[in-house]
């Protein structure tokens, strides 16, 4: 049933927050049988979150038990106009609305966004790699730079394709690499880590460490290292940008807040805090820096004062589901994996940069993007991780049935 899914999913694996009062109230009723009280409390959870496509979706779910199927079509349709995609003529409370002229031109709209949207060129693959996350391009030296979460490495990719590794398993003490990021000016890779049931060898003793190397990019020499507290408290810092001053400021999905190292200090320092629930991608813009939240949308952090403001968005824009997060002129691009069908979007902002007034879907409905992770901007294209490999692993590190799939990098153009 569509109303057991409300909250959607989490990114890697995070234990799901309490939900807001309404939604929790609309799952109690809901469990209770009480259809009426369950509408009630989704108008009330879509009022306080009115793009969010799970609230929406289970609205459509509450209208269509609670005495109000005329209007489901109309909430649906909503998402379609997102982009969106759901196989709602498979779910059983929607049956007696499936032969609706209303209902079934949401399906065939549905079906419309499931079709290949744009096109995404090959780059380069790791086919002996499982598992890799985030992805660098390294200008001076015409390389990309490519982490390894299960294996504990940084792999380099030269302009022939040829993969070696740069910096090897576990040196440093590297656990699983996720995000990457260059200073140029200083010469500096910046990297964030965690330990995971996922990464190889994974000890019990490791549970909870997370932190951030500062490396030499051109010889992968240790310039420094910062690790969060490790107790019970979980962390994983995943995505990382470099500041205007060369700081690096990463992001904790599991208990959000925006971290800092000072460049020439080091130290790892809580730096935002917010009403967030699972942070991912990061960029500047001005004297804002944007951070996306997987379960909420999009943020606003003033770097001056700190400050939070979340970013409005128009109706038919969704913008949960972001893992990687980039700043290409005065627009925001995004990998979205926490959606279906996965995309890479152009968001377009307003003047003030506080709301997203249009949305430009560059890929989606690809075969080759099955498992859409980050990427890096490369002159006037994304290079992104189109399989990163997380899909062939069960919670507990396990790996699924079936051979391991190689990761593909592809491009899409840039506006």
């Amino acid at each position: 049933m569509l109303a057991l899914v409300l909250l959607g999913s989490m990114a890697l694996g995070a234990e799901p927050p309490p939900p807001p009062d309404p939604l929790r109230a609309a799952r109690e009723a809901y469990a209770q049988k009480d259809y009426a009280g369950f509408l009630k409390r989704m108008r009330e959870a879509e009022a306080l979150e009115p793009t969010r496509p799970r609230v929406l979706l289970g609205l459509a779910s509450a209208q269509a038990l609670g005495g109000a199927p005329n209007e489901v079509a109309v909430t649906l349709e909503r998402l379609a106009a997102m982009g969106l995609a759901f196989e709602v003529e498979k779910e059983p409370e929607f049956a007696e609305l499936a032969a609706t002229p209303a209902f079934k031109a949401v399906v065939a709209h549905f079906a419309k966004n499931r079709a290949p949207q744009g096109s995404a060129k090959p780059v380069f693959s790791l086919q002996n790699t499982e598992l890799v996350e985030g992805v660098t391009f390294d200008a001076p030296r015409k390389r990309y730079l490519v982490g390894s979460v299960r294996h504990r490495k940084i792999i380099a990719v030269d302009a022939k394709g040829k993969a070696t590794d740069f910096v090897a398993e576990g040196q440093h003490g590297l656990g699983g690499v996720f995000g990457l990021a260059i200073d140029e000016k200083r010469n500096v890779l910046w990297v964030t880590t965690a330990f995971l049931p996922q990464v190889a060898g994974f000890k019990d003793e490791e549970k909870n460490r997370s932190g951030v190397f500062k490396l030499d990019v051109r010889t992968g020499a240790l310039l420094g290292s910062w690790f969060l507290p490790q107790d019970a408290t979980p962390h994983v810092l995943g995505d990382v940008v470099v500041g205007p001053t060369g700081d690096a400021f990463v992001t904790d999905s599991l208990t959000p807040a925006v971290y800092r190292v000072d460049a020439a200090k080091g130290g790892l320092e809580k730096w935002a805090e917010g009403r967030f629930r699972s942070l991912q991608g990061l960029g500047f813009l001005g004297g804002r820096l944007y951070v996306a939240d997987y379960a909420l949308g999009l943020f606003a952090i003033e770097v001056a004062s700190r400050s939070v403001t979340q970013l409005k968005t128009t109706r038919d824009v969704a913008s949960v589901g972001i893992d990687g997060l980039y700043v290409v002129g005065r627009t925001l691009v995004a990998t979205q994996n926490g959606i279906e069908p996965q995309r890479v979007m152009q968001f377009e902002l307003d003047a003030t940069g506080l709301e997203v007034t249009k949305q430009k879907v560059l890929v989606s409905g690809d075969p080759v993007i099955d498992d859409l992770s980050l990427g890096a901007v490369v002159g006037k294209t994304l290079v992104f991780n189109a399989h990163s490999g997380w899909s062939a692993f069960a919670d507990d590190g396990a790996r699924k049935e079936g051979a391991p799939k190689g990761s593909s990098f592809v491009s899409v153009p840039l506006e």
